[in-house]
């Protein structure tokens, strides 16, 4: 085995009724890598439901490409990602949607060197919408800097490129955010704990297929409930009270995530009956967030989710991960 195969693995969550795009990524992979990297497929349905037993089967049979398949009940996203990441066998791990494709020479060894010459410990892609040559992410309102080469920021799914054991050791993906707010988690989690994230521009790049049938995210019924949930759970897990530094997560409730199930201000009366909705899993959650809470408080920093970090804040992180990082790159080859 060659060291990007020894080093990184790739881990996707596919439906059935995702399979033309599963494919369309794993052509991607394997026109940008003949090192046969390993690639763990989680079907997030029963084998005998909706196809799935004939996608596993179809699935196993993609030439050139190593794959594990694991049929599963109905994870949901952070459930599904901690699964692949449990069996992980490489110090690196490449979590990617099964919508994107990814191009570019040698981006997977790119994303590794930068891993290596850096102390960033989850490194992402820019990506375009669809075949064009329109920027999906990273968004123009994201906050970001530019430090030697690579952009510092929180990096806002579709790909992560990451070191398997500090992301057990931070805690893998908070199972609670069901649905929506678990990028937002991860990376906050990451960054208490003094371990910087960001994009190398350069790399490579994706390609976000919008067209994909059935995303658990977009378009999803009900998705107010995940957000509502999402938005409450994060304010009592990470303390996030009406100041400045937290002002910005409920300025973006307000004009953003409440929008999601229409484009209408969400009214009171409106939001009062949601709210309701959500307490009881709130309450039944309520020992699990307190705990989580309790732990995050005594991280080294206090980051804030959507915190617009600061060029200083990144090169503090930078500095304290340069003491920490090296038994996690000592596993790479």
């Amino acid at each position: 085995m060659n060291s990007l195969a020894s080093n990184l693995s790739l881990g996707i969550i596919t439906l059935p009724s995702r399979k033309e795009y599963l494919f369309k990524l794993l052509e991607s992979v394997k026109s940008v890598s003949s090192s046969g990297i390993r690639v763990n497929i989680l079907i997030n349905a029963k084998v005998d439901n909706n196809g799935a037993g004939n996608l596993e089967n179809a699935v196993k049979e993609y030439p050139n490409t190593t794959v594990t398949t694991y049929n599963s009940e109905t994870y949901s996203i952070p459930e599904a990602r901690n699964k692949i990441l449990s069996i992980c066998e490489t110090p690196l791990i490449g979590l990617i949607d099964d919508d994107c494709t990814i191009h570019g020479e040698h981006v997977f060894e790119n994303l590794v060197d930068t891993l290596k010459k850096t102390n960033l410990a989850m490194i992402g892609l820019k990506s375009y919408v669809d075949d064009s040559d329109v920027m999906f992410k990273p968004r123009k309102t994201t906050p970001k800097e530019v430090i030697n080469g690579v952009t510092y920021m929180k990096i806002e799914g579709l790909f992560a490129l990451a070191y398997s054991q500090l992301l057990r050791d931070v805690g893998g993906f908070n199972e609670r955010k069901r649905f929506w707010m678990e990028w937002t988690d991860i990376n906050t989690v990451m960054h208490r704990n003094g371990y910087p994230t960001g994009l190398d521009m350069n790399a490579g790049y994706l390609r976000h297929w919008m067209g994909a049938p059935d995303s658990a995210t977009r378009g999803r019924k009900d998705r107010v409930y995940d957000v509502i949930y999402g938005l409450l759970a994060t304010g009592l897990e990470f303390g996030c009270d009406y100041n400045v530094t937290e002002l910005k997560m409920w300025e973006m409730a307000e004009s953003t995530f409440l929008k999601y199930e229409n484009e209408n201000d969400i009214k009171v009366r409106e939001l009062l009956p949601k709210l309701v909705t959500v307490l009881p899993r709130i309450i039944r959650d309520a020992e699990k967030i307190k705990v989580y809470g309790d732990r995050l408080k005594s991280l080294p920093f206090n980051i804030m989710p959507f915190e617009n970090i600061t060029r200083e804040q990144w090169l503090e992180l930078t500095q304290y991960a340069s003491h920490h990082m090296q038994k996690y790159k000592s596993g790479l080859l």
